[in-house]
């Protein structure tokens, strides 16, 4: 009996009818695109359409715009390159030497993402400021922390935790099958290491830059408390609405940030495009163990990491050391232990905390459920769009945060029609606005996260559901929800973190109403009530330390977080 191939038909008009067939599948898609047409397309847009010709004209003749955009680049570049230059090496002692305790130099390298944005440069102005404790009252010398190098050294402590995750988690996935083969051949050391592992690594390297070069781009914190003279754009495009609003400027400045964004984020494309990195091939590997450096190599490692978690140490001890110091005694060279600074947070802010669970909860579980809708949709169904809405995913990853901000406050101030049809209410001054520019900030990371989860997942475990007489809608709820629950649970947390920390991506769209904790530090210590803006900064990460404490306890270590 000669059995005939069939062939699986393509192309767009068989696509739209597979689609057609499938209103569980047609109500998915209808979903993604309206939510990524309506967040993602439409506000980058109507910013975009806010620039005019004069307002690019001022741009480009004006000094201070082109100064200020000069040196945000340049800052960002050198936050990007220390930040990953410093975690590569972090990376690399925990993951390839034999130091002791690396569990927990493991941890402390994730304490600066689990404070607020603003916390580094708080940190810096009370340990190296003109009053610090540090210099002026320990050591009697004053330091210029303000300016270029405040900003370089708070953005490369904030945003070392990022690129340590990109890098460690490169690191660990390469298969030690290569590096034991060059071993073998005789190559060793530094010769080992440049033309094996260092290559081989690349992609987290690149990640990594990118990465902390689009945060640096787009902060908003750290150089408004520490910039002094050296203005940079997320800063001036802050002054030029809150003091001018001129939207139009506002909008072309932030435009202007991500030129830089998108064009590294194409160079690591091409780059990774051109050359394969793939170790894991499916050989056998246990029992195989890397030979690690030499004892002396291992001492500079272990003394490296416990310099790096002694300046985190710092950075956090000084803000809880005036989170319980009298501020007034403090002038006076006295230290006077109070709780005046948390009885006041708590007087005064306590409905912040209240707006910050809120909202990073809801962002938080909204950009995991799109995420895992849109992997799904990308990685399991053919449809017209497919690439537009893989694309449509990513992309808040390369869009500056103030630039997706102001990008909101412009798009949804008034309510939104198609004609005479409305769309949807005005969002501007809602708890709304909020949580979705959260979540769509936080989107690439649930998107990634539940495409890793299907990639684990075969398919013939969907397809035998399918020939069962299963929809689209009962396969995702009766199989794929629970596989893929850790990895759900995982992203919701990390972007429920994330939100709870943010200041830059909600600096536009924040109100007095719907105010939240990170924004009150910022503002706080922006004033000078450092007491204040530390109580709040050691609360936040206590309720956030208090989450990742409760998901290891409930799941019994099977979630984490960050890896």
């Amino acid at each position: 009996m000669v059995q005939t191939q069939v062939k699986e038909r393509k192309g767009f008009l068989n696509q739209a009818r597979n689609v057609l067939s499938d209103p569980s599948l047609l109500i998915m898609l209808a979903i993604a695109f309206a939510f990524v047409g309506l967040f993602i397309i439409y506000p980058l847009a109507k910013l975009m359409a806010n620039t005019t010709l004069e307002t690019w004209r001022n741009f480009f003749t004006k000094m201070a715009y082109r100064r200020a955009y000069a040196r945000t680049v340049y800052s960002s570049l050198l936050s990007a390159f220390t930040a990953t230059a410093l975690a590569f090496l972090y990376a690399y002692s925990i993951e390839y030497t034999e130091i002791k305790f690396k569990k927990f130099f493991r941890f402390i390298a994730f304490l600066p993402m689990l404070a607020p944005s603003s916390m580094t440069g708080m940190a810096l102005i009370m340990l190296f400021g003109r009053n610090g404790l540090l210099t002026t009252k320990l050591i009697g010398v004053e330091v210029e922390i303000y300016g270029l190098p405040g900003i370089w050294l708070a953005q490369t402590i904030a945003f070392f935790p990022m690129a340590f995750v990109a890098i460690s988690a490169v690191l660990r996935a390469i298969s030690p099958n290569i590096e034991i083969a060059a071993q073998n051949l005789g190559a060793k050391g530094t010769e080992l290491f440049r033309t094996v592992t260092l290559p081989l690594a690349a992609p987290g390297v690149l990640s990594a830059f990118l990465l902390v070069f689009i945060n640096a781009m787009s902060d908003f914190a750290n150089p408004k408390l520490l910039g002094g003279l050296f203005v940079t754009s997320p800063v001036q495009a802050y002054g030029v609405v809150t003091g001018d609003a001129d939207f139009g400027m506002a909008a072309t400045i932030s435009a202007m940030l991500l030129i830089p964004s998108l064009a590294i984020f194409l160079i690591q494309a091409y780059i990774m495009s051109k050359k394969s990195y793939v170790t894991v091939t499916g050989k056998p590997v246990a029992g195989l163990k890397r030979i690690t450096m030499g004892k002396g190599a291992e001492i500079v490692s272990q003394v490296y990491v416990f310099l790096v978690a002694a300046l985190f140490f710092m950075v956090i001890g000084i803000v809880a050391f005036f989170a319980f110091a009298d501020p007034k005694a403090y002038y006076l060279g006295k230290f006077v232990f109070t709780l005046k600074g948390f009885t006041e947070t708590m007087t005064f802010n306590a409905y912040t905390f209240r707006n910050s669970a809120i909202i990073a909860t809801a962002a938080g579980i909204l950009a995991s459920v799109v995420g895992l809708l849109l992997a799904f949709l990308n990685s399991r169904k053919d449809f017209p769009g497919k690439k537009i809405l893989d694309f449509s995913a990513i992309l808040p990853n390369t869009l500056p945060a103030t630039f997706l901000s102001l990008a909101f406050l412009l798009s949804f101030q008034r309510m939104l029609t198609l004609g005479p049809i409305p769309i949807l209410p005005k969002l501007t001054k809602t708890i709304f606005i909020m949580i979705i520019i959260q979540a769509v900030r936080q989107l690439p990371i649930g998107y990634r996260n539940a495409l890793s989860g299907f990639k684990q997942i075969d398919k013939s475990i969907e397809e035998a559901a399918t020939n069962l007489g299963a929809n689209v809608g009962k396969t995702i709820s009766s199989i794929v929800l629970p596989m893929l629950r850790p990895a759900f649970i995982s992203s919701a947390v990390y972007n429920f973190i994330s939100a709870m920390i943010a200041v830059s991506v909600i600096i536009f769209v924040v109100t007095p109403q719907w105010n939240v904790a990170s924004i009150v530090v910022y503002s706080r210590a922006d004033s000078g009530y450092y007491s204040e803006a530390g109580a709040m900064s050691i609360a936040i990460m206590a309720i956030i330390l208090g989450t990742l404490w409760l998901v290891n306890f409930l799941s019994r270590g099977r979630i984490k977080v960050f890896d």
